[in-house]
C-alpha cells in the first residue's frame, strides 16, 4: 500500500496511535478507532464512523512485537 499513500511510521501507545507520513503527521486517541482486524500478513485499524483504515503489515515485526501489538489492540478496541 505504500504506492498509494507512501510509507507511514506508526507508533502505538497507551494514549493512542501517532504516525508520520509523507503528507504530514498526526495523533489519534483510541476513541477515534472503532475496531481492528487481523490476518496472517497484517493488522488493520478501522476508524470509528468513517471508511478510513490503517493497515499495519506484519512483515517487519518480530513475533514478540506482533503479540504485543495484538494485546494492545485487544485492550483498547475489543468489544467496541
Amino acid at each position: 500500500m505504500t504506492g498509494l499513500h507512501g510509507r507511514y511510521i506508526v507508533n502505538i501507545e497507551n494514549e493512542g496511535v501517532s504516525y508520520v507520513a509523507p503528507q504530514g503527521e498526526g495523533k489519534m486517541n483510541w476513541e477515534a478507532w472503532g475496531s481492528f482486524g487481523e490476518d496472517d500478513s497484517s493488522f488493520v485499524l478501522v476508524q470509528r464512523g468513517a471508511n478510513i483504515f490503517m493497515p499495519i503489515p506484519k512483515r517487519n515485526l518480530s513475533v514478540a512485537q506482533i503479540e504485543e501489538l495484538r494485546s494492545v489492540l485487544e485492550t483498547y478496541l475489543s468489544g467496541k
